[in-house]
């Protein structure tokens, strides 16, 4: 047993219901002892947030995103022993799937492109930036900036 609080990363809207919310947390204290891959998570309300459930997923998340075009929802953050971590789900978050072949990081934060569905992006304290074409089944690394630089933000404009 143990005892964690939770420090929630982002708070997602889901575009086809505004009372149903999702929390990605990042982690937060766990006591000593504790697995630390059970010290974060999704969560999810469906009350505009009065009450939340955890949707039973190891590792710790930084954020969430959805799909308007086809409703699929991606998490990212890392998992034990601290690497990239991305997960998909296509039946609006009740069972969730691990999408990381060539994600080979640290913590993500991961990114849609709303132009095409099927092109994702993972960013985190790295030098550059994982790209997926075919909606996370593999993952190339791009690196942007020089080996000792980091990419401290990243944005996609709407098309």
């Amino acid at each position: 047993s143990y005892v964690q609080f939770p420090s929630i990363s982002t708070i997602t809207v889901d575009p086809q219901n505004s009372t149903t919310l999702y929390a990605a947390s990042g982690g937060g204290y766990c006591w000593t002892g504790t697995d630390e891959s059970q010290c974060g998570g999704l969560f999810k309300s469906t009350d505009g947030g009065k009450t939340w459930q955890d949707l039973g997923l190891l590792g710790s998340y930084a954020d969430m995103t959805i799909d308007n075009n086809t409703g699929a929802f991606y998490a990212g953050g890392s998992l034990q022993p601290f690497f990239g971590y991305i997960v998909k789900s296509l039946d609006g978050g009740k069972t969730w799937t691990p999408i990381n072949t060539g994600l080979t990081t640290q913590e993500v934060y991961v990114f849609l492109d709303p132009g095409n569905s099927s092109n994702l992006y993972a960013v985190g304290a790295l030098n550059g930036i994982f790209r997926s074409t075919n909606g996370g089944a593999n993952w190339t690394f791009a690196p942007v900036v020089e080996s000792s630089g980091q990419i401290q933000a990243f944005g996609i404009p709407a098309k």
